[in-house]
């Protein structure tokens, strides 16, 4: 990606990354279902498809979700597991952006729905 790019990013919402923070001693790791608890699953996924769809439709493929680096795995898999293969979605953290500084925020994902 040139300098010029812009990078459009759906971040989390800081409750949603909390509650994956708060339960990643209870994570089996990469394979496993992240340790949330099913209702927050199901408003997650459900605030995933109304925000990614329109994004997709303009051809903004693949979606990249900015999250921290301590909850980047539990994240990936989360995707991985609900949505992988039909809706391609890049995980990345803030740590890796390294000097890239032409980010977009295009909405954060919560899950309240």
């Amino acid at each position: 990606m040139s300098g010029h790019e812009k990078l459009r990013v759906f971040s989390l919402s800081p409750s949603l990354e909390e509650e994956f923070r708060g339960n990643a001693q209870y994570w089996d790791g990469v394979g496993n279902r992240p340790p949330i608890e099913i209702d927050l699953e199901l408003s997650f996924r459900t605030s995933v498809r109304r925000m990614f769809t329109p994004a997709i439709e303009r051809g903004n493929v693949p979606v990249v979700v900015l999250c921290s680096d301590d909850v980047r795995s539990m994240i990936g898999e989360f995707f991985l597991r609900h949505f992988s293969p039909y809706l391609p979605v890049n995980v990345i953290s803030y740590a890796e952006l390294g000097t890239f500084h032409n980010i977009e925020s295009v909405g954060v994902i919560s899950a309240d729905g």
